[in-house]
């Protein structure tokens, strides 16, 4: 499951806040002036290739790419293979 978890991680990253002063004027007369800005976060999920073809090695029957879910359905249906009745004997 932790190879799963590897699979597709997320990343932030802060872009800090614009120190600049900026002027502006169109064709009309018009104009506008802005300063500063805030800080800006992004989120970026990253794939990991290595990880997938460790998986794929491991799991050679099947490729389910960078979908985590259906690695996740494959992996409990495996370890959860019960083949028996589960009815009552009376």
């Amino acid at each position: 499951m932790p190879l799963i978890d590897a699979l597709v991680t997320e990343h932030k990253i802060v872009i800090p806040a614009n120190e600049r002063t900026s002027v502006g004027f169109n064709n009309a007369g018009g104009g506008g002036m802005s300063t500063g800005g805030k800080a800006q976060t992004i989120v970026r999920r990253i794939e990991n290739l290595p990880v997938l073809t460790l998986l794929r090695q491991i799991e050679g029957d099947v490729n389910y790419g960078y979908d985590q879910i259906r690695w996740r359905q494959h992996m409990a249906a495996k370890l959860s293979g019960f083949q028996g009745d589960m009815r009552r004997d009376e």
